[in-house]
């Protein structure tokens, strides 16, 4: 704390040894106002103690402008590190505020980056005395790369359009909070959001230009987002007496119109072009309540209670042409390739939820907390959908289809926890998660076309999940604790079918087990007071058992056996160093090692069904330096490596990633006056990925400067 003390001395040699003692000694104000009345009533020039207090800055404005140069798959670089354009910049933050009336805040916060399509503008008055007022509009770009799959035999990879493809995703909202003494906390919100522009879509068409005289799915394809949401909620808190309570409702409208674009064997004979339209509209509106009584310190409940409705409507086709967004021909002949398109697609799903919980906090010792909670879920769901099969030319009368189903859940949680530190230096806890769930579905298909590849089935799922965690934290010293957490968790369900279709040759779960194993440690050490290490393994074994009917054609049951096995090993270590108070180092790495066995890996010819790997490492490395009060420099570098490929093309599907990608950057602060602050960043990106033959690989380079001016 800054003290100025400012008296006046008089004119006299007593007056000046007074002054100066009182100054130098940092009496108060009132001794040398007491001091200088004494000796001599005429006035002097005041005398400054210490200097004056640094000015606030409550505004700022920051702007900058940078460029980047690539060099190869620029999509994929876009999509990395989720920026575009030869050259950027703008506004990168703003911060306005400025006091309106006795207690009012206007403020103004803003971003503006062109060429990434990266905008912010928020709006908001305040005032104590009844609430708040908001608006805002957000919107960010991020980018995809469009590429398809490439095929290791000879090489087949397309490039059918631009790869660089992006999305937009934005809301725009305003919020207004009441509050006003005695009254009840109401907050009111509006909000639009949206999706918009294209992505890449892993359902890759079909080419035989493989080398091989099997057809496999490599053709990239895309998909165009038009995604809406108009979102209305409010909400109500207020507290009476020991108990508060909360009121609420959400209304959400949904409105999509997505379209996915594929093309199939492009360059021979039976090139086609596949478009699908899909059509959504959702009415969403739930209200709820809850209510927290603290009967004491000691002894919390809370309850809460919520319902909703669903109401559905969908609509859209897909159709096979000689172009995109053609148009579809009943007389036109199979040649072409109408697939399995259709048609004049209507249907929709209406549906309520009601779920209730209730919780208690039990503190029956000062070092004992003992937590149950219950949760019930009940709801149910009626689809239909309704369409016309475009696999026939010309149309057949009974290729239109009609389904209808209905689905109903009635779910039961339970848990309880417990969390003793009776123990000096120790911290131990268990908690017990139960779910008992019913759910039932039914399905009917129109009998007007054959039933081949539909099923009319009623299946009733009982299943039950179980999940048992103990942990533990030791402060064995002022520097040094551990902490161990482990969990074991069972999933159990069968399908009871009271009605199924066997004409067909669909195979159906009829019993299904998960078993997993959770185990992680974690130590933390700080052997001196500038240097710190956290060490953490994590290890989680799963196996799943299942049993399949086999549908027509097969006539008995598969064995219930193992089905799956996963293994996961995951290392970890971070590293934190402060030399001297103006620097600090920081290192850490991860290793992972994930591995999915399946018995079909030993029981199907050689190299067909492969174990499914998924092994990767990471470093990071970040230092600061404070080269004098006003300069700071900063360096970054991370490096990620997978090499878990297994190249299997010539008889079944490779699993697995061939990558490696470094980053590195770098960055100069200099405070330039109390007011202005300059900041430039260099930063490199180096990525490589054998999996899709090189065709992602690229080098970048990216230079961005910036100001920040206070005021």
């Amino acid at each position: 704390m800054k003290n100025i003390i400012r008296f006046t001395c008089g004119s006299s040699i007593q007056s000046l040894l007074l002054c100066a003692g009182l100054i130098w000694t940092g009496h108060s104000l009132q001794a040398a106002d007491e001091a200088a009345a004494k000796t001599d009533s005429t006035a002097a020039a005041p005398v400054e103690a210490a200097p004056a207090e640094a000015p606030t800055y409550n505004n700022w404005i920051d702007v900058g402008f940078g460029g980047q140069a690539v060099h190869g798959d620029g999509a994929q670089y876009n999509h990395n590190v989720n920026s575009a354009g030869d050259v950027f910049g703008g506004l990168n933050d703003l911060h306005i505020e400025q006091t309106v009336g006795p207690k009012g805040l206007f403020s103004v916060d803003g971003r503006a980056i062109v060429d990434n399509n990266d905008y912010k503008l928020k709006l908001q008055y305040s005032d104590p005395d009844w609430g708040y007022i908001q608006a805002g509009f957000t919107q960010f770009r991020t980018w995809y790369d469009g590429h398809g799959g490439f095929f290791p035999i000879n090489g087949r990879f397309f490039n059918l359009y631009d790869n660089q493809l992006a999305l937009d995703r934005g809301s725009a909202w305003v919020e207004l909070g009441l509050r006003i003494e005695n009254l009840p906390e109401i907050t009111l919100r509006y909000e639009h959001e949206y999706r918009d522009g294209q992505k890449d879509s892993t359902l890759w068409g079909p080419t035989t230009m493989t080398g091989l005289a099997t057809s496999r799915l490599i053709v990239p394809a895309f998909r165009d987002i038009d995604e809406q949401r108009d979102i209305f909620t409010g909400d109500a808190r207020k507290t009476y007496g020991n108990t508060e309570v909360g009121l609420g409702m959400r209304y959400e409208h949904t409105n999509n119109k997505d379209g996915l674009f594929e093309r199939r064997n492009p360059g021979e004979a039976n090139n086609t072009f596949l478009t699908q339209n899909d059509d959504l509209k959702a009415d969403i509106f739930t209200g709820h309540g809850s209510a927290v009584t603290r009967f004491s310190d000691k002894f919390w409940a809370s309850t809460g209670y919520s319902y909703t409705t669903l109401d559905t409507a969908i609509g859209g086709s897909r159709i096979y042409g000689q172009g995109y967004n053609a148009i579809f021909n009943p007389l036109g002949t199979a040649a072409i390739g109408q697939g399995n398109g259709f048609v004049g697609l209507t249907g929709g799903a209406t549906g309520e939820q009601h779920v209730a919980n209730l919780n208690l906090m039990w503190m029956p010792l000062d070092s004992l907390t003992i937590t149950p909670e219950l949760r019930i879920e009940d709801s149910k769901t009626d689809n239909s959908v309704d369409y016309v099969r475009t696999t026939a030319s010309p149309q057949p009368a009974n290729n239109r289809v009609h389904l209808l189903s209905g689905e109903e859940l009635l779910n039961v949680t339970e848990s309880l926890e417990a969390r003793y530190s009776g123990i000096n230096d120790w911290v131990f806890y268990a908690r017990g998660d139960w779910e008992e769930e019913n759910y039932n579905r039914s399905d009917n298909s129109n009998t007007a076309y054959s039933t081949t590849g539909f099923l009319n089935y009623d299946v009733n799922t009982p299943a039950l999940r179980q999940k048992y965690t103990v942990g533990a934290n030791w402060y064995a010293l002022s520097n040094l604790n551990f902490a161990a957490q482990y969990y074991h968790k069972i999933e159990e369900s069968k399908n009871i079918f009271n009605r199924m279709d066997t004409t067909a040759d669909n195979q159906r779960m009829m019993k299904l087990k998960f078993n997993t194993d959770d185990l992680n440690v974690r130590a933390t050490w700080r052997p001196l007071g500038n240097l710190s290490l956290v060490s953490r393994y994590d290890f989680q074994y799963s196996s799943i058992y299942s049993q399949w009917h086999g549908g027509s054609g097969v006539g008995t049951n598969f064995q219930y056996g193992l089905a799956s096995l996963q293994t996961n090993h995951i290392f970890s270590e971070t590293i934190t160093w402060n030399p001297f108070s103006r620097m600090y180092i920081q290192g850490g790495g991860s290793y992972v090692l994930n591995k999915i066995h399946t018995p079909a890996t030993d029981n199907v010819s050689p190299n067909i069904i492969q174990d499914a790997r998924d092994n990767y490492w990471t470093l990071n490395f970040a230092s600061g330096l404070a080269l004098d009060d006003k300069t700071d420099i900063k360096a970054e570098y991370t490096y990620y490596r997978a090499e878990d490929y297994q190249n299997n093309a010539a008889v079944g599907m490779p699993y697995g990633t061939d990558s490696e990608e470094h980053t590195l950057s770098a960055s100069i602060s200099r405070q330039l006056s109390d007011m202005v602050r300059c900041t430039l960043k260099y930063a490199y990106d180096c990525y490589s990925d054998d999996t899709y033959g090189g065709q992602n690989d690229y080098n970048g380079h990216m230079v961005y400067a910036s100001t920040e001016v206070r005021f």
